[in-house]
């Protein structure tokens, strides 16, 4: 056990901290791993109670607010865009709360004494988690999309990551690296992101309205088929006014 990992504990005693703080300090510590999928599927489960909820919130609140550790920060974003796609709906509310927030860390920095940009991968998950905060559409279908691997998982199937590749319909937020973070060469922009989402909700609407269209043309056919069966269509006389 590391010394990080004994103050970590015993700072967890001292606060008193609850089950659900402890688990969100443990998946967000300074750690240079994680936070693991078990951690988080743990506080996405948790977020279905109301009590541990707030205290989960409220806890990563505190570490994006602290801006001298970079990894607390990233490691909280990085847990929050896993709550908002497989946590409770009151996720969302809460942290439109805090929109300013997550704004602010769009725009972070934390340049290390080698001279290297830690803050960059900070901002580039910061627009993932905005995009899904702010576009309804694309929140939706990140979510179908893990409600139907957990079901493939559950099922005993060998659902992973790699089926976002065989889904054709499914397009992530970014691709993630071997290391556990984002691929920089491979992370779009927040406006390149934003078009992305818009055409593909322009081409939905355009089939939504060809089906409309076809729903109608069928419908024009009845009504004729129904003249040519029926004859004459009496019409009820208008009353005389």
């Amino acid at each position: 056990m590391t010394s990080s990992m004994l103050r970590r504990q015993l700072k967890n005693l001292v606060q008193n901290y609850s089950e659900a703080e402890v688990k969100v300090r443990e998946a967000t510590s300074n750690d240079p791993w994680g936070p693991s999928s078990t951690q988080m599927a743990d506080l996405s489960d948790l977020t279905y109670n109301v009590v541990a909820c707030n205290e989960i919130m409220t806890m990563l609140w505190r570490r994006l607010n602290d801006d001298k550790n970079w990894r607390h920060i990233y490691k909280s974003l990085t847990l929050l865009e896993y709550l908002l796609k497989t946590g409770d709906d009151r996720v969302l509310l809460k942290m439109k709360d805090n929109t300013y927030i997550v704004k602010a860390l769009a725009e972070y920095r934390f340049v290390e004494k080698e001279g290297k940009d830690q803050g960059v991968n900070v901002r580039e998950k910061a627009k993932v988690v905005l995009i899904l905060m702010e576009d309804d559409d694309k929140l939706k279908e990140e979510r179908d999309f893990a409600v139907k691997t957990r079901e493939k998982t559950s099922k005993g199937s060998a659902a992973s990551s790699t089926d976002a590749v065989k889904d054709p319909n499914y397009k992530p937020c970014y691709v993630v690296g071997a290391g556990g973070l984002p691929s920089l060469d491979n992370i779009p922009s927040v406006a390149d992101l934003a078009a992305s989402f818009a055409a593909r909700k322009e081409e939905r609407l355009k089939q939504e309205a060809e089906k409309k269209d076809v729903e109608r043309r069928v419908s024009v056919t009845r009504v004729r088929s129904s003249f040519s069966a029926g004859g004459q269509v009496h019409h009820r006389p208008r009353p005389q006014k």
